[in-house]
């Protein structure tokens, strides 16, 4: 297994404004700086932040995310039901 280091301040600092960079550059639309950042590169998840929005999630596929994982709120299965079947026909769609 490599050897896992933390990266020294200077380091943590550059790091920090790449990623700030990407998420600006991202928000603009343009995914490649994060893809650049990433390890697996061409490959990326995004995590909640679509809300069922179609166009939202066609844009970010465009943008070139591969993988987009819808996050639920806890709550009774008659609360969480009714999300769960919106999200499946959204996900249908896409097939």
């Amino acid at each position: 297994m490599p050897e896992t280091r933390r990266p020294a301040e200077a380091e943590s600092e550059q790091i920090k404004q790449r990623m700030l960079a990407a998420n600006n550059q991202f928000a603009q639309g343009d995914a490649t700086q994060l893809k650049e950042l990433c390890s697996h590169r061409g490959d990326v998840t995004l995590f909640g932040g679509v809300s069922g929005d179609e166009s939202r999630i066609k844009k970010l596929i465009a943008t070139g995310f591969k993988r987009i994982l819808f996050l639920i709120e806890p709550g009774t299965p008659d609360v969480q039901w009714p999300v769960l079947e919106r999200y499946a026909g959204l996900i249908r769609s896409f097939k």
